[in-house]
């Protein structure tokens, strides 16, 4: 008969590395080992292309509100974004309270990469792009 401490791993188990931020899931319908920086860039050029100047500097209005609020309090700034980016907010609704945070202060970002990146002619710059310098500010930080 063999006997296991309560807790301990077997050595066959997969475990994540150690430091890393990995949110996926089953349940939510994405792969394991998926970063919620990840999760951003797959999501920003669907969300972002349909937002015109005044909807992304009313985007960044609520998620500058929303910075003085607990991650336990996701499920009010999801409901406060609904009607503004639908599925940003499905997004924020299916992670855990440590990813709320991550999530939003990295949407934050981009949108204020996007309004800096906006041409004064009021063309928007491409999504790619926008997504491209938010991969790299998050690289380097």
């Amino acid at each position: 008969m063999t006997f296991r401490l309560q807790g301990e791993r077997s050595t066959t188990e997969l475990r994540r590395p150690a430091g890393s931020e990995f949110i996926g899931s089953p349940i939510r319908g994405t792969s394991c080992g998926v970063s919620v920086k990840d999760d951003l860039l797959e999501d920003f050029p669907h969300i972002y292309p349909g937002l015109q100047r005044p909807e992304v500097e009313r985007l960044l209005t609520l998620l500058d509100q929303s910075a003085s609020t607990e991650a336990s309090m996701g499920l009010s700034v999801a409901t406060a974004l609904d009607p503004l980016v639908p599925n940003v907010a499905r997004r924020i609704e299916s992670y855990k309270q440590s990813e709320v945070d991550d999530y939003l202060r990295m949407l934050r970002g981009a949108a204020v990469l996007l309004l800096q990146e906006w041409r004064p002619d009021g063309r928007p710059p491409s999504p790619e792009g926008v997504a491209n310098l938010v991969d790299k500010v998050e690289r380097e930080s």
